[in-house]
């Protein structure tokens, strides 16, 4: 009989012990979260030889991080306006033309036709499109942007 009392109070001692093991990774593991940073406001236009450019992907992607680090993506509007929200920091942006079908954006400005299936209103240069190559730099202030201007050069 002692014996078996012996066991049930280990039983029980061990039981308290992994509880409280168990509440104490829970507890360290709570205060190790990374809140993401706060996102701001990024409005733009993106132009050519003075031109909005529609229909266009346009991908923000942090100087600083990780190779690996996804962008904050968007594609301009009929207007070549575009909006998103980022955190603060330095982008090297990408623009790329959006494949255009009969059905999809491929307005030229101020048109009522589509242009030809296939054909962007303003074929961006290849370098644009380039993580590495491209000509453009967004710094984004913790307040946001308002009227930031994506200038393509052909």
């Amino acid at each position: 009989m002692t014996g078996h009392r012996l066991l049930r109070g280990w039983t029980t001692l061990r039981g308290k012990a992994l509880t409280r093991l168990a509440l104490l990774l829970l507890l360290t593991g709570c205060g190790n979260k990374i809140e993401p940073p706060p996102v701001v406001s990024v409005k733009g236009k993106v132009v050519c030889q003075g031109k909005s450019v529609p229909a266009v992907l346009i991908k923000f992607w942090p100087q600083q991080a990780d190779p690996q680090t996804r962008p904050v993506v968007t594609a301009s509007g009929p207007k070549g306006e575009f909006s998103l929200s980022c955190p603060k920091g330095s982008y090297k942006v990408t623009v790329a033309n959006i494949p255009v079908n009969g059905a999809g954006p491929g307005l030229a400005e101020g048109a009522g036709t589509m242009e030809s299936a296939g054909s962007p209103a303003v074929a961006v240069p290849a370098g644009y499109a380039d993580r590495v190559d491209t000509p453009l730099i967004v710094e984004v202030p913790e307040d946001g942007l308002d009227r930031v201007v994506l200038t393509i050069s052909k």
